[in-house]
């Protein structure tokens, strides 16, 4: 049995953050989580947002850190999906670090983290709902080109853009397509339509064929697309560190 006596705030404010930290240093068990799901919001916060959530997806093992995941889970359901066929996942650029809250379901790409210094231009958030192994029988030989200004019925413009990119452009303007294909095992396409967002986006798809994985997601234009290959080389860097060897 435990008695309740007055510490001192001081110590109370540390048992507090002990009984915290020891209860997400623990494995969260797949379990039922409460009917009304009232306090999922703060039963998230207590998780280790280092914890490593392992699954298997196709033929490969990954750890994903917590807090770089979106759609975060509840401690109860954590670990309930321990074979998935995608999964999704959010990062700050330049530096590669995980949000501070879930950006799930949230347009904002330069959110005001609590602790955090206001951020510089140079820095957004990159999202990647969609992360997929593909084999090539699901993926045919790249013809990317070809299939674009196949659907382009001849009313398209081509032209150089930034950093290697080349621009599929149509009369109107309504929506430019950017690709690469020049490192051969990579291909990139981007797409970005006119908005009158305050900040508009693109949509990217990634296909990592030395690693059988397609990508997909969205960034800010301002940004995101001028300094593509480091956002590239961003994704492959997580997700490469996640791959359990």
């Amino acid at each position: 049995m435990f008695a309740w006596r007055y510490v001192g705030p001081g110590l109370l404010i540390a048992v507090l953050m002990l009984c915290a930290g020891t209860a997400a240093a623990q494995d969260y068990p797949c379990k039922p989580q409460p009917a009304d799901n009232l306090g999922a919001y703060y039963r998230k916060l207590t998780i280790d947002p280092n914890y490593l959530v392992k699954f298997q997806m196709g033929q490969r093992q990954f750890a994903v850190p917590y807090a770089y995941e979106t759609g975060r889970q509840t401690p109860e359901r954590l670990n309930c999906a321990p074979v998935r066929d995608r999964f999704e996942f959010a990062f700050w650029m330049p530096d590669l670090r995980a949000p501070k809250e879930d950006s799930w379901g949230k347009p904002d790409w330069r959110p005001q983290e609590p602790g955090r210094s206001r951020f510089s231009e140079n820095e957004y958030l990159v999202k990647a709902p969609f992360v997929k192994e593909v084999t090539s029988a699901t993926v045919p030989p790249s013809k990317m080109l070809e299939n674009l200004i196949g659907i382009a019925h001849g009313e398209y413009r081509l032209s150089l853009a930034y950093d290697g990119l080349i621009r599929l452009s149509y009369p109107d303007d309504s929506e430019s397509t950017y690709f690469n294909l020049e490192e051969g095992q990579e291909e990139v396409m981007i797409r970005c339509h006119t908005t009158t967002l305050a900040e508009p986006a693109c949509k990217y798809k990634l296909m990592f064929r030395d690693l059988s994985l397609v990508v997909e997601g969205s960034m800010p234009e301002e940004n995101g697309l001028s300094q593509w290959r480091s956002v590239k080389a961003g994704i492959r860097t997580l997700i490469e560190r996640w791959l359990v060897k």
